[in-house]
């Protein structure tokens, strides 16, 4: 146990600065990062508080890079600009190498075709500092078409990270995660697992994969370090929705099958070990065991992911005690 303890307190060398910092993780992004940027443009900034706006190319063969810059140029730059690399696909890769490119306290992961509210900073602010066993904030979104909504969409919306994530403001650790989409997060507590070896169980979006719950992994981390998930209403965004992601050729695909997910291990442990999504929806004793078996069930049939987690969980346990 000394040796380990002794490489972690070495390594957590890296002290985030009070600030903000905006991730954008993009893929062939160049025709839907314009108004992302200008809705950023026009955001408000907390007084006193530093803002970066990180853009990581995960690989992309479009010019999302150059309209990136020259948009943002055209902006008049309002708060400064890091374009940075990801080779590696897969977007628990990008949302690592933006977080670790982060020189501030307080991130936000927005998507490429996400426009957030021009107050989404400052309320993001007052729940971190209101709130200091908070480690991830999640809001509220509506989408934007150009086209018709179908209406199949208003059923699975929340699977397109639209709509609301809780029915009241306040703890949501409950629900195990947050979404991915405007996602605000403690930096440094990130940083420090990817700086001590950390390594995503999952990849998230990556070619035609289209579902793997990165964002459930990044809050399960919280979740294992002591922290908190809170959801606000205050938090908002409009979601843009493409029409080729609106079609029935798409639906399906989404809908109709089942992608290898870790996000089911770690879900399934977070019920058993934090007894999650177990209290607030069991009515009863009965159902309340019901649901538990169910997800002990779970780790035993899967037990190869399940150990890994269970491997992370007390890795991240041990890092817990030095930072």
């Amino acid at each position: 146990m000394l040796p380990i303890a002794f490489i972690i307190k070495n390594k957590l060398k890296r002290k985030a600065r009070p600030g903000i910092s905006i991730i954008i993780c993009a893929y062939n992004a160049e025709k839907r990062l314009e108004k992302t940027l200008r809705h950023l443009s026009s955001i408000n900034i907390p007084e006193g508080i530093d803002v970066e706006l990180i853009l990581v190319d995960n690989n992309s063969t479009d010019k999302t890079q150059e309209l990136a810059q020259t948009i943002w140029n055209l902006l008049k730059h309002p708060f400064p600009l890091h374009i940075v690399e990801e080779p590696n696909p897969g977007l628990s890769n990008a949302r690592r190498k933006g977080v670790l490119t982060a020189q501030y306290q307080y991130g936000i992961f927005c998507d490429d075709d996400n426009w957030l509210d021009e107050n989404y900073l400052i309320h993001a602010k007052e729940v971190f500092e209101t709130y200091p066993q908070v480690g991830v904030i999640g809001g509220c979104s509506v989408p934007v078409s150009e086209v018709e909504l179908p209406a199949w969409f208003y059923t699975k919306c929340g699977s397109y990270a639209v709509g609301v994530q809780a029915y009241s403001d306040g703890d949501v650790t409950w629900r195990k995660f947050v979404w991915g989409a405007g996602m605000c997060f403690l930096v440094e507590l990130l940083q420090s697992l990817y700086l001590n070896g950390v390594e995503h169980l999952t990849t998230d979006r990556k070619g035609s994969i289209l579902t793997s719950g990165g964002d459930g992994e990044i809050s399960a981390w919280y979740i294992f370090l002591g922290y908190k998930l809170y959801y606000t209403s205050k938090l908002k965004l409009k979601h843009l929705m493409p029409a080729d992601r609106l079609t029935d050729e798409y639906y399906h695909r989404f809908f109709g099958k089942h992608y290898p997910s870790t996000w089911d291990s770690y879900s399934n442990f977070l019920t058993v070990r934090y007894l999650l999504g177990v209290k607030i929806i069991s009515k009863n004793l009965i159902q309340f065991f019901a649901i538990y078996m169910f997800s002990l069930f779970q780790i035993i049939r899967h037990s190869r992911d399940a150990n890994k987690v269970l491997v992370l969980h007390r890795k991240l346990r041990i890092i817990r005690r030095f930072i």
